[in-house]
Parts: structure tokens; sequence; C-alpha cells
């Protein structure tokens, strides 16, 4: 049985009649970020008691407090600048930026007089609430579609389990080769196909994966997060970037006992079987590989 959006459950099914089988990873950023029926894009994805997973800032404000005195820090390390720039991308409803500023200007005066505040947000639905978050910061926070439309700045890139939410190429080893694992639409249902790959980037990384793992070994490329550090390097004149997240160094992310990958997937704060069930109704996420 098919669970989740129908819309977007359709839409993939049709995309697939027409192209054949897609990379996992066109799937799972459609899941998670199809303009209208995505688990994130459409406003869905709820944090909490009450929604599918905690994060840091769900459970209080004492991580905003936090970080509030690291990034003060940070800002005494580039010289006091008069501007301090935080950007965070990843900003949920915007209650790590309320906490964030609230401490900045109850307990670092100096800091709070300096701190430009940035949400890099591409969902209408999500700006509408955390521009009601921080109504009484309005005169200290702007938005910004996407990270191009950043001016150059100096001070901090900021993001909280925003890289293991990217789209990630899922692979298996055969013993001799990787193949790509694909999704398919058989019998009424979506399923796993194992294909030859011609994206040349992830040929690249392949390349460079260990030899002696063993057959039926699958893991996760995270060529999204390649391609989001490339963005953002250059907008970054002079500081930091800080991103909090679940992941493993590279010896640890492919160490051969890790046979099964790390993806998972997650509804009411529990882990579902399989990426095809609730399908933009779930959260789908894969651990940070920090070495590459």
């Amino acid at each position: 049985m098919l669970t989740g959006d129908p819309n977007l459950i359709e839409l993939l099914r049709e995309e697939i009649r027409r192209a054949g089988p897609i990379p996992f990873a066109v799937f799972m950023d459609q899941a998670l970020y199809h303009p209208a029926h995505g688990y994130y894009s459409s406003g869905r994805a709820a944090l909490g008691r009450g929604g599918d997973y905690f994060t840091n800032v769900s459970v209080g404000p004492l991580f905003g407090r936090l970080l509030a005195a690291q990034f003060s820090e940070m800002w005494e390390v580039l010289g006091r600048p008069n501007e301090f720039t935080l950007v965070e991308q990843g900003a949920h409803e915007g209650e790590f930026a309320r906490d964030v500023l609230e401490a900045a200007q109850r307990h670092h005066a100096e800091f709070s007089a300096a701190l430009r505040y940035t949400i890099v947000e591409p969902f209408d639905v999500l700006r509408h609430r955390q521009s009601a978050a921080l109504a009484a910061f309005r005169d200290r926070v702007t938005w910004r579609s996407s990270l191009n439309e950043l001016a150059p700045f100096s001070g901090v890139h900021f993001s909280n389990e925003l890289l293991d939410s990217m789209p990630v190429h899922v692979v298996r080893w055969s013993g001799t080769e990787w193949r790509e694992r694909h999704v398919d639409f058989q019998e009424d249902s979506f399923r796993f196909v194992d294909l030859p790959t011609s994206n040349r980037e992830l040929i690249h990384h392949l390349a460079r994966l260990p030899g002696t793992l063993p057959a039926g070994y699958e893991t996760e490329v995270h060529l999204a997060s390649f391609l989001w550090i490339e963005e953002l390097a250059p907008k970054i004149t002079r500081g930091f970037v800080l991103a909090v997240d679940y992941g493993f160094a590279r010896e640890n992310f492919y160490a051969p006992h890790r046979t099964a990958g790390t993806l998972q997937v997650y509804a009411k704060h529990a882990v579902l079987r399989s990426p095809f069930e609730q399908i933009g109704h779930a959260d789908i996420t894969a651990h940070v590989e920090w070495s590459t």
C-alpha cells in the first residue's frame, strides 16, 4: 500500500513511467523539497514532542544561548568588527535565530550591536513563519532565497541539521564495481534497482572509495553537500562555517561493518522501514562524511 502525499506519489510514478528509473537522489529531493508537496518545502515538517523528531533547537532555548556566546567569541577573534553577519541556512521556523538574538541582546551587548542576521530560505511558507517568530527583531533580520543572492560577508555561516537532509546518491558495491541505486515503480510499489551511473561527479567520487568492502555493501555519496560548500566558500571574506550535524570521519563512514549505510526515515518519532513509506510526510536523512 502506498502511503504519503497522493499528489507527490503520482508525480513520481509519472516521472518513472516517462523516463524510467530515477536516481534515489532525485526521489529524495522530490520527497523533501518538491515546491508544493515536499516534506520541508510544504511546511509539513514538524519538530518537537508532537512532531516527527527532536533537534537541539526544538527542546528549548539553551542551544541558542550557548551558540550566541560562541558567535560573540568569533566576533572577538575577527577583531570586533562594526558589522558581523550571521547567515543561517535551514532555519525552520526561526526559533534558533530568536534564541540567539535574545541572548546576544541580554548577555553580549557590544556583540549584539554589531550583529546582522540573514536567513537563507527558499520556501515562502517557512519564511512567513520565521518572520512571525522574529517580529521583535524585524530591523535586524533579512532574508535571501539562495546562497547565490548573498553579498560577500564577514562573520559566520551556521546550519543545524542541514547537510544530513540534502539529497544523497545511494550506491552498492557488487564485489567488482559500484552501482547506483535507482527507484523504479513495479507491481504498484516503489522499489530499488541497481544500475550503472552516468553521473560524472559520482563516478569520480566512487573511484576514491575503499575497494576492499564486502559485496552488497551500501553507502551514500553527498554530492549536494560538495556543491553547497563550493557555492558558500566564496561568499565568506573572513569568518567561519559552523555546521552542526550527525556524521563520521571518512574511516568510520566507510567502515566495513557499516554495510547498510546511514540512510534513515523518521515520522512521529519512529524509524520507518523504507524511504517508500509516508512519501512527502516523513523526513529522510543520511549522516555526513566529514573528511572529504
